[in-house]
């Protein structure tokens, strides 16, 4: 804002005001709107007036006139009275400048008299306006000259690229009034475009128009070269902006400025008697000012094609060195080797004895050929074409050796076998005497492989290294000279092993111990296997348990025999083979006494004789289910069962019955299972929690008292261990 004021010369304490405030700049349109006012000012009060209405005016860049009357009253300092108060638009110089000059004059024959404020100048702020005829000009991949035209004074520039039609980024802002700028941050095989604007006290002006400019393209990939007839085509990729390729058959230039878009490209008749490969390099015009083509480096050279050459001599052929049996057809194989890249359009293979006549085959486009050869060495040869009509030379000489294929037996086992152990051996046999070089082994039992081994070399044996046991077993072997192998040869044995001598076991009830007292040994023959190992066991109604695993003969009790009944035990021997003899006995047992046992093997037992009382419960897990709409319960059967036997006695500490003593030793054993027997023999596990052990009475027997004693307790069946 710019203000300036006069005096009204009657009255000096009045004033005449010029206001000039800019409100907007519009920088597209180069114009700016400004406010104006002009006003009398009462600088500190008085009442002065006059009604009268006296000209004024205010001249210059705008014209404006009027009349207005001042009357202050009541005066303040301070208070203005309005002649003008406008908005007016007002363009800018072609370079963004302008300046404006008012003045302004109120006339009066009052006793204000007359003002004048004279003319007064308000330059505005310059709008830049848009740089032109922005170019750019190529001084090296990583050089590039801008320059445009500023059409105002600016005080700074801003500088943007666009990478490859990316988005647009700002490089740089060069300060003051500049009218070019070097980018230096450009790289080869881009293309880069530029825009510029002007920056000043306004604001920024719009963009300049747009300059682009390209660097040196990449260097072409994936030569290929590839005859087709008599012409060869070559194909090539290119990348970024190229527009043309130049193409050198070797080093001589037979294509230049190919549009990219006529790849691959045909070398029509080119010399059939030489070589030929191809390299490219890639074109396009820089732009900018100046512009020149680039170039990129030649590429690598594409492979080489020869055009109607005979082929080379084949080669890769197979078998050569190997060794083939006389009962198989042998396949003959090579590789074509084209010089000119034409497939194999024909073939001819000869072989003979070392030394003899050849005998010669033909084809067409095959690379093997089976023929059935009789036994003995054969040398072989042979040489194809490919388009052009002469042959190649005849290939290296290969050499195959026909045999006689071997053939090996099993020599052991034969039939059968006595042992765990085995050592597999076999015979060979080949006729024209070459050795064995390889062998392989399998085991088998109901079909299925139970151990395979393999290895090199004459031997004739192996040790498996399966553990056999009785049955049925089979055995193959084959065997090998080269690649030569025998066919399998099978034996099929059976295992069976020695048995012992049958051991010899005796048993009696013994009272005293509350179990049977058994006595065990290995049995004696010399002619048989020895004993290495006894199994004694026991059958109550008719299911086996075992009773005791020995490695040699012993005595010992078993108090989990019947205590009243028939127990049957069965020693059974065996041989480090496994191989057994079983001897079985019955032992009768006919206490009339209950028993109560715990323990190791239940060998802390009880006697209890002297008519005991006692009491068996048993029940099963039931309950009564109530349901709405019936008037009595349904009952519902669980699985738990419950069996348990109430007994009661007594005990005399000089009689053949349990003592006190045992009978505490009994149930506060850390054993986890008690067994109970009676003379209706039965045999029941359970536990019991506590005996009870009254004293009735007690007699003087001279040497110490002896006591009469009632028990009681309670045995609870569970399962057994």
């Amino acid at each position: 804002m710019v203000q300036w004021a006069a005096n009204y010369s009657g009255r000096t304490n009045y004033d005449l005001y010029v206001v000039i405030d800019l409100v907007s700049q519009d920088i597209g349109a180069n114009t700016s709107t400004v406010r104006i006012q002009m006003f009398a000012h009462s600088k500190s009060g008085g009442g002065s007036w006059a009604v009268d209405n006296f000209a004024w005016s205010l001249t210059g860049t705008w014209s404006f006139s009027g009349a207005r009357n001042l009357d202050f009253r009541p005066d303040s300092a301070g208070k203005v009275l309005y002649m003008l108060d406008t908005y007016q638009t007002v363009g800018h110089a072609a370079d963004g400048t302008l300046s404006v000059a008012l003045r302004g004059v109120h006339s009066t024959t009052s006793v204000f008299g007359s003002a004048d404020t004279g003319t007064q100048w308000f330059t505005l702020p310059t709008i830049p306006r848009t740089p032109s005829s922005l170019t750019v000009t190529r001084v090296a991949d990583e050089q590039h000259a801008l320059n445009w035209v500023r059409n105002s004074t600016y005080t700074s520039v801003v500088i943007q690229r666009q990478t490859n039609d990316g988005a647009w980024q700002q490089i740089a802002v060069a300060a003051g009034n500049a009218a070019s700028f070097t980018d230096t941050t450009t790289i080869a095989a881009q293309k880069y475009t530029y825009r510029v604007a002007g920056g000043a006290a306004a604001g920024w002006s719009g963009w300049s128009n747009t300059a682009s400019v390209f660097t040196t393209p990449p260097v072409p990939t994936g030569l290929a070269a590839t005859r087709s007839s008599n012409d060869i085509s070559v194909a090539a990729t290119v990348a970024g902006y190229t527009i043309a390729v130049d193409i050198q058959d070797e080093t001589t230039t037979v294509v230049s400025g190919l549009a990219v878009g006529s790849l691959p490209w045909t070398h029509v008749t080119p010399n059939p008697a030489v070589p030929h490969r191809y390299r490219a390099r890639a074109s396009l015009a820089s732009g900018g000012v100046g512009s020149t083509t680039l170039y990129s480096a030649w590429s690598v050279y594409s492979n080489t094609v020869q055009l109607l050459s005979a082929p080379n001599p084949p080669t890769g052929l197979n078998p050569n060195g190997a060794v083939r049996p006389v009962d198989e057809t042998i396949q003959f194989q090579w590789t074509h080797n084209p010089v000119d890249s034409s497939a194999q359009t024909a073939y001819e293979l000869r072989h003979r004895v070392p030394a003899g006549a050849w005998t010669t085959l033909s084809g067409t486009t095959a690379s093997s050929r089976t023929v059935t050869l009789p036994v003995g060495d054969r040398e072989w040869q042979v040489r194809t074409k490919g388009s052009h009509p002469d042959w190649s030379a005849w290939s290296a000489t290969a050499v195959v050796t026909v045999i006689d294929r071997p053939g090996v037996a099993v020599t052991q086992p034969d039939g059968t076998w006595d042992a765990s152990l085995l050592t597999v051996t076999w015979s060979w046999l080949q006729a024209q005497g070459r050795p064995q070089s390889a062998w392989q082994l399998e085991l088998i039992s109901a079909g299925i492989v139970i151990e395979s081994q393999q290895g090199s070399g004459a031997s004739g044996s192996v040790v498996l290294a399966t553990k056999l046991t009785q049955g049925a077993w089979t055995l193959r072997v084959r065997a090998a000279t080269g690649d030569v192998w025998s066919v399998w040869a099978s034996e099929a044995f059976v295992v069976t092993f020695d048995p012992p001598a049958a051991p010899v076991v005796s048993g009696v009830w013994d009272e005293t111990q509350g179990g049977v007292a058994l006595a065990v040994a290995a049995g004696v023959d010399p002619a048989l296997d020895p004993t290495v190992r006894i199994v004694v066991e026991r059958a109550i109604a008719g299911i086996w348990e075992v009773v005791v695993d020995l490695t040699a003969g012993a005595t010992l009790i078993d108090w989990e025999s019947l205590s009243y009944g028939d127990t049957q035990y069965r020693a059974t021997a065996y041989t480090v083979e496994n191989a057994t003899a079983a001897t079985t006995i019955t032992v009768q047992s006919r206490s009339d006494s209950l028993w109560l046992s715990t323990g190791v093997r239940f060998g802390i037992t009880g006697r209890l004789p002297l008519n005991p009382e006692v009491t068996h419960t048993v029940a099963r897990e039931r309950a009564l289910k109530h349901y709405a709409g019936r008037k009595l319960p349904v009952g519902v059967t669980g699985e738990a069962l419950h069996r348990s036997i109430d007994v009661a006695g007594n005990v005399w500490d000089a009689g053949e019955t349990a003592t006190v003593q045992r009978l505490r030793e009994i149930v506060q054993s850390d054993a986890e299972q008690f067994l109970f027997r009676d003379p209706d023999g039965r045999r029941i596990y359970g536990v019991v929690d506590q005996i009870s052990i009254p004293r009735i009475m007690a007699a003087d027997s001279g040497a110490t008292w002896n006591g009469y004693w009632g028990y009681r307790f309670t045995f609870t069946e569970t399962e057994a261990r």
